[in-house]
């Protein structure tokens, strides 16, 4: 089966966890890289978010162009807690890649400082 969809991620945080010794605190940057196949170009990329388990919800569209952003988590109401990603793309052909509600990058915002790591492990779903 040859798969035409673009293909779509959401890179990991490096690291995943915002303390309240960063230097920007009110946002964090997310990270995404695509490919389109068959001659076709990215158009467009969808990010997700999903916030503590509440479900997945769409953070914005960003041209085909652009791979990166700041997630502005404290102006959209929300605060310390869990935060995953998923991207898709869609390609000049018409093809998008489907979603599948599942993270591809997660963010632990821990501005309480409540969360004490010896070592930053990546965060992996299967």
């Amino acid at each position: 089966t040859i798969d035409l969809n673009p293909h779509a991620i959401v890179d990991p945080f490096n690291p995943p966890i915002l303390k309240p010794t960063a230097p920007v605190t009110e946002t964090f940057t997310v990270h995404w890289t695509g490919y389109a196949v068959g001659g076709a170009t990215i158009t467009e990329y969808q990010l997700f978010y999903n916030y503590n388990g509440e479900g997945w919800k769409e953070w914005t569209t960003f041209p085909g162009t652009e791979t990166q952003a700041q997630f502005p988590y404290l102006s959209m109401s929300m605060g310390d807690g869990v935060y995953q990603f998923e991207a898709t793309a869609t390609d000049s052909a018409g093809h998008t890649k489907p979603r599948t509600d599942t993270p591809e990058a997660t963010m632990i915002v821990d501005l309480a400082d409540k969360i004490h790591p010896g070592a930053y492990l990546p965060v992996v779903h299967r």
